[in-house]
């Protein structure tokens, strides 16, 4: 009896650049994703989900690294106050302290962030 060979699954990429051999391919599945595959995969703008499943992952994992917080909208829009946003105008004009506040709530930061990746980096 003869094997009917496997269907492959195309996945829509984007290649970022080709270098050599090897290209960087960008794609949503469940979120942004970018990995090296064999330049010769992705030829046509579709590259098969078995060899974006073997490239080599390109950037951080950063869910590794984040501690989702839960924030309720009374704890954002009282943050907001206390920087000093109550307007509209408020919004536009201090986004420094927009940034600040919400950063302030949801409680992730640069320095906890590079913190993070150095400890799982060592």
């Amino acid at each position: 009896m003869e094997e009917k060979p496997k269907k492959k699954k195309l996945i829509p990429v984007r290649v970022i650049y080709n270098h050599g051999k090897t290209s960087l391919v960008e794609w949503e599945a469940n979120g942004l994703h970018r990995a090296f595959i064999p330049v010769d995969q992705a030829q046509e703008g579709k590259v098969d989900a078995e060899v974006l499943e073997t490239g080599m992952p390109y950037g951080l994992p950063w869910e590794k690294y984040i501690k989702p917080t839960t924030v309720t909208p009374e704890q954002l829009a009282n943050a907001l106050r206390v920087a000093g946003i109550w307007t509209k105008e408020d919004l536009w004009n201090n986004p420094q302290s927009v940034m600040g506040a919400i950063q302030g709530v949801v409680g992730i930061h640069l320095g906890s962030l590079v913190e993070a990746v150095e400890k799982k980096e060592a």
